[in-house]
């Protein structure tokens, strides 16, 4: 097999993720993914390669240019270049999602950031871990973003240049030894970014708090999405006023989710990891809207038997 040295407009890691995403979807289409790109799969040499065996060795020889790419860009490269299976992925997502990720689970960002940017719903819970809780001082130790259908669209710690938190530590776990060797930041902030600007609705739990960080260390947040704060909208249901402020009490994101009887155990990270919070503020927002549905009920009804009642 010839080495490749580039093709068109695709740079080899580029190429070979959607060479090994084609693969994952469906080996044998291989030989018509050959033909499409002679200049890496010479024909003459067809019948004497293990297409498999081969494939795999390229990716592996790469697989540190690959996972530069982020989540964003693999998909809009399925979508340049797999059109029927972006196809399918986008017509009948529920189906295809899990076929595909049965057996092919380290691909799980990339449909995710497909359905999402695709998808009806464009709303995004955000939660943040930070070294302390001043955002002009203080820095980003992780941040994760998942969907309103709890798909994960993106995870990862940093590494900031403080060298010790120690009582921020104490609250989140996160230790200097845990990011020494991950990512700044600013490497990962354009995929943030590409991510945020397709959201239409931002969910948090004191989301501006996470805001403030986030924009501080580079978020561009594009065509004035809806920001929705959790915490503020449970502070009424759980009731517990405040005498000095005249206005109820901001809970925990602890408080909040137990008061509705989230399972902590349900997500391996546990709380105060950005991740999990994530899911236990979706949860929360989840059961907040069934309130306001309820409540909304309740309303019709009561007009409605009024109604009956001044005939």
């Amino acid at each position: 097999m010839n080495n490749y040295k580039g093709y068109g407009s695709l740079s080899e890691a580029e190429l070979l993720f959607v060479i090994d995403f084609l693969a994952e979807w469906d080996g044998d289409l291989l030989k018509e993914l050959a033909e499409r790109f002679p200049e890496i799969f010479p024909k003459d040499e067809w019948e004497d390669i293990n297409w498999e065996n081969e494939v795999s060795i390229l990716i592996e020889q790469s697989k540190e240019e690959i996972e530069k790419l982020t989540n964003v860009e693999k998909a809009n490269l399925v979508r340049d270049y797999l059109p029927t299976i972006y196809r399918k992925m986008t017509e009948e997502p529920e189906r295809e999602y899990k076929y595909f990720l049965h057996d092919s689970p380290q691909y799980e960002a990339v449909v995710n950031t497909i359905l999402f940017m695709t998808g009806e719903e464009s709303g995004v819970v955000i939660d943040t871990e930070t070294t302390g809780l001043d955002p002009e001082q203080d820095e980003l130790l992780q941040v994760s973003i998942i969907d309103k259908n709890g798909r994960e669209l993106f995870n990862s710690y940093f590494r900031p240049s403080a060298t010790s938190w120690e009582a921020a530590e104490r609250v989140n776990g996160i230790s200097p030894e845990m990011v020494a060797s991950c990512p700044t930041i600013s490497e990962k902030m354009e995929e943030i970014n590409a991510i945020m600007q397709h959201a239409k609705e931002v969910i948090g739990y004191n989301t501006q708090f996470d805001l403030r960080f986030l924009c501080k260390s580079g978020l561009v947040l594009s065509g004035s999405p809806e920001v929705v704060d959790v915490m503020e909208q449970f502070a009424p249901v759980y009731g517990e006023w405040n005498e000095n402020y005249e206005c109820y009490k901001w809970q925990k994101l602890t408080t909040a989710a137990n008061h509705f009887g989230y399972d902590w155990n349900s997500r391996p990270e546990g709380a105060h990891n950005s991740l999990a919070d994530c899911y236990a503020t979706l949860f929360v927002y989840n059961k907040l809207e069934e309130l306001k549905d309820k409540k909304i009920e309740e309303e019709i009804h009561h007009v409605k038997k009024r109604r009956k009642v001044s005939r």
